[in-house]
């Protein structure tokens, strides 16, 4: 009995590629290069369990500021993740008479506005702000008990708030789709935004993150219990922040790779 084999020849064929797929991974990859090189305002590099997110808010067109991965000693930061956004490209000036401010401190010290601006004089530096206080004290109101400052915002600024508020509301509608595919799901979600002037910021953990808010930015005592047992409590619901962060992680990636998010319409 003759018996024929059949071996089938090893192919060299390769599945297509997806063109849209290979772009967004060169634009993740290039914001994933970016990231690892940047630094925060006291010259350390990113937290490694925030990076991600970082780098994922980057690639949806979402820019970033800061970042923290949150942590229980209070000298170390909030004890909540969070990442915070503005639009590119804020105006230096926003107020009428703003700018006319710094320059007069760069006269009087002999100095170029931006070596003022830059800080390369400390007390130069802390004069034109301590100017600035006074000019708002004076075009302060008070009505029914709530102070405003009445200002004359400049063109630019006011074009910039515009973007500042699509930013605003794009953060907005990324939460709450979050929030509500984690209840659907029976997993409690609450991821809320935060707004500080300009800034904004995403983060769970509302109360922790205002508590510590209100003690470092406004001098308000201590953000961490003083009672073990709470001290502790709070330790967990650091954990259960983060790990909410990174499941928001994971829904900015599902995001960016979903077929209805267009990358050729974000600005650069």
């Amino acid at each position: 009995m003759n018996i024929t084999m059949s071996i089938e020849k090893p192919t060299t064929e390769t599945k297509p590629v997806d063109p849209e797929r290979q772009a967004k991974e060169e634009r993740l990859q290039r914001a994933r290069s970016e990231v690892e090189s940047m630094r925060d305002r006291e010259g350390k590099l990113l937290d490694n369990g925030i990076k991600e997110t970082v780098v994922h808010c980057m690639a949806l067109g979402l820019p970033t500021e800061q970042s923290c991965e949150g942590h229980l000693e209070q000298d170390k930061g909030f004890p909540t993740p969070w990442v915070s956004f503005k639009a590119l490209g804020r105006p230096t000036w926003w107020y009428e008479g703003q700018k006319e401010i710094w320059e007069e401190v760069a006269r009087e010290y002999g100095m170029l506005l931006e070596d003022v601006q830059s800080f390369a004089n400390e007390k130069a530096y802390y004069e034109a702000q301590k100017r600035e206080g006074d000019f708002m004290r004076v075009h302060k109101t008070e009505e029914d008990g709530v102070e405003e400052v009445s200002l004359i915002m400049t063109p630019e600024y006011q074009e910039w708030q515009k973007k500042n508020e699509a930013l605003k509301n794009r953060l907005q509608n990324l939460m709450k789709e979050f929030n509500l595919s984690g209840n659907i799901k029976g997993t409690h979600k609450e991821l809320v935004l935060t707004e500080d002037g300009d800034t904004l910021t995403l983060h769970p953990g509302a109360v922790d993150y205002q508590r510590h808010f209100d003690a470092k930015i406004h001098e308000e005592g201590s953000a961490r219990p003083d009672n073990p047992e709470d001290y502790k409590a709070l330790g967990v619901r650091l954990h259960e922040y983060q790990d909410e962060m990174k499941d928001f992680n994971s829904f900015l990636e599902a995001c960016y790779f979903s077929r209805g998010f267009d990358i050729s319409a974000l600005e650069e």
